[in-house]
């Protein structure tokens, strides 16, 4: 058993001259010291084992913030091809990085336990009910689960984005959209239950709206991991938080709560003390995650929609504007039906791309497409427009970055007004 006498509470002080002086606080007792020990290496554990779910949170808020960045600077991200196709880009390695991080925790978490419990144990078995209700219970989770294996071995079937706008509310949330035709290519993958589900989904899926409903299936997969711990970690983290609140109140100001051991040294010189300090790290960082534990409802979570976060438009620049800017007056000036359009960018399978607005007036169709930066076009045809077709349909219209908008909404009316 090793000798736990000498340690001492004690704290790291701000660093003056590249020398951190250390605070003592008070000398522990050999039983005290060695309680204190269990409950910082059972904290150090559980900290090493969060990585993995911790990692699928910060790769989640990664996605999130790229999102958010995007829908507040749109017009920024999309005034060429390769912009748009850079953000494209972005957005499909995010969401890599997720679905690898979900995998990997799941499938992590599943063979730790099996191998400190053994695969015929009361608690793995109770674990893997967990990770079935999670699964049964919420359609997000188990299309991601097997999405990733799709992805693996076939890569990542982004060939779109939509981007809606209302003339009253503006612009609503940036969509990815995978193509459902190219995921039923390989029905191997999917197993019968999701086959199934995705041939009855649109034949546009979107993806950015399937991923937040699995952060509350992968927090419920960890609190199930650690249920039978949960008592004794927040009990760790307690005790623990009671030796850091003790260091810090006697020290009154910054410093690094720390473990510290005087051990003498074999051979001293004259010229130096015959002691080395030995620090011992506290895990404050595992502290707070432990005493957040709580017990797992019984049921799964709601497989429901969660709220997005306003978006605003930023005002359109002074001089020449951008053909974002041109739609969007285009647009209100039209009345399309309902004050709403749709902002859609698509790569079609010869790797051909478009960028183009669609909508409807009086529910006839209308298509904005810009072919270049300053020149584009405008279809107007009885039946609304459907799925991106690469062959514009319809009678066209001519427009220039330099015309007025809202002379050729006008002009697309009459042309609507001739359709029988």
């Amino acid at each position: 058993m090793p000798d736990l006498s000498g340690y001492s509470l004690a704290a790291l002080l701000e660093q003056k001259d590249n020398v951190a002086p250390i605070h003592f606080i008070r000398e522990l007792g050999e039983e005290e010291a060695r309680e204190i020990g269990r409950s910082v290496s059972r904290l150090l554990k559980f900290s090493t084992d969060q990585n993995l779910f911790l990692i699928t949170e910060l790769n989640f808020h990664d996605l999130e913030s790229a999102l958010k960045e995007y829908d507040a600077n749109f017009r920024q991200y999309t005034t060429s091809y390769v912009s748009v196709e850079t953000m494209i880009t972005n957005v499909a390695r995010l969401i890599l990085n997720y679905l690898s991080a979900l995998r990997m925790f799941v499938d992590h978490s599943e063979t730790a336990m099996k191998r400190l419990h053994g695969a015929s144990g009361d608690r793995f078995a109770r674990f893997k009910a967990a990770l079935s209700e999670q699964y049964d219970g919420v359609f997000a989770y188990r299309f991601l689960y097997r999405f990733r294996n799709f992805v693996q071995h076939l890569g990542l079937p982004i060939d779109s984005w939509e981007r809606s706008e209302d003339a009253e509310s503006g612009p609503m949330p940036l969509r990815i959209l995978l193509k459902k035709e190219r995921l039923l290519r390989d029905s191997d993958v999917w197993g019968p239950q999701v086959l199934r589900e995705i041939k009855a989904l649109p034949d546009k899926i979107a993806i950015t709206e399937l991923i937040p409903k699995v952060r509350p299936c992968l927090n419920a997969i960890r609190i199930a991991y650690y249920q039978d711990d949960i008592t004794g970690l927040r009990a760790d983290a307690f005790k623990i938080d009671g030796v850091v609140g003790e260091i810090l109140k006697n020290v009154g100001g910054p410093c690094y709560p720390v473990f510290a051991r005087a051990v003498p040294q074999a051979d001293p010189s004259p010229e130096t003390k015959a002691l080395n300090i030995v620090l011992s790290h506290i895990p404050r960082h595992a502290i707070a995650a432990a005493k957040a534990l709580t017990y797992p409802d019984v049921a799964a979570p709601a497989d429901v929609d969660e709220p997005h976060d306003a978006v605003t438009t930023a005002p359109p620049s002074e001089g020449l504007m951008d053909d974002n800017e041109w739609s969007r007056l285009f647009w209100v000036a039209l009345k399309a039906d309902g004050g709403k359009w749709t902002f859609r960018f698509h790569t079609f399978e010869n790797g051909n791309t478009i960028l183009e607005t669609v909508g409807t007036v009086d529910g006839k169709g209308v298509l904005l497409r810009w072919l270049s930066a300053e020149r584009g076009v405008v279809t107007v045809r009885k039946p609304p427009y459907g799925a991106p077709e690469e062959k514009l349909d319809g009678v066209e219209i001519a427009v220039l970055l330099h015309d007025d908008p809202a002379a050729m909404a006008s002009f697309a009316r009459d042309r609507l007004s001739q359709l029988v």
